[in-house]
């Protein structure tokens, strides 16, 4: 699973900072949308450029999503992204 691989990759680090900034955006992003992510050649910088462009595209095509949906839809999202993150921090 391409998902478990960043992980990895990010808790091998030796800079915290980036560490920490990658972390973040990893635990955002449901691991199914990973999928589609490559990191094969990058070093750590190029990496994390690569990753935080990857969570901001991410974010404006789930706000243009969450935009189209109805109150039922959107309170059904907003529990899977919260479920989805305590499952994330309890990993």
């Amino acid at each position: 699973m391409v998902y478990d691989e960043l992980m990895k990759s990010v808790e091998a680090f030796d800079n915290e900072e980036l560490k920490d900034a990658a972390m973040k955006v990893l635990m955002k992003v449901p691991e199914k949308d990973w999928e589609e992510f490559d990191i094969a050649g990058l070093d750590e910088s190029e990496w994390l450029l690569k990753l935080g462009g990857f969570g901001m595209k991410w974010a404006l095509n789930t706000a243009d999503r969450v935009a189209n949906m109805t109150e039922a839809e959107a309170d059904e999202f907003d529990k899977e992204m919260r479920e989805m993150r305590k499952r994330k921090k309890q990993s």
